[in-house]
């Protein structure tokens, strides 16, 4: 899963933190990308990683990415 979250990324992205509880995925990323919006258009489309937020990191060095598992499963759920 992290090798799905890390491929879309900037090339100088390096994951410096994870962290998984059920449905929901945070990732820590470093990079000389700085906007948010890049990160999230990132993901757009994606089959299980399309439902993320990023957020800069409080250190100004980088992004956190929080996504939610179950958001973006049910996205490509059929309507009934």
């Amino acid at each position: 899963m992290m090798a799905q979250v890390m491929q879309p990324l900037p090339a100088d992205a390096r994951l410096v933190s994870w962290q998984r509880e059920g449905e929901r995925l945070q990732a820590g990323v470093l990079s000389r990308e700085l906007d948010p919006r890049k990160y999230v258009s990132a993901f757009e489309g994606h089959p299980s990683l399309s439902a993320v937020v990023a957020s800069p990191a409080t250190d100004g060095k980088g992004m956190l990415l929080d996504f939610s598992l179950a958001a973006a499963a049910a996205a490509l759920e059929p309507a009934p």
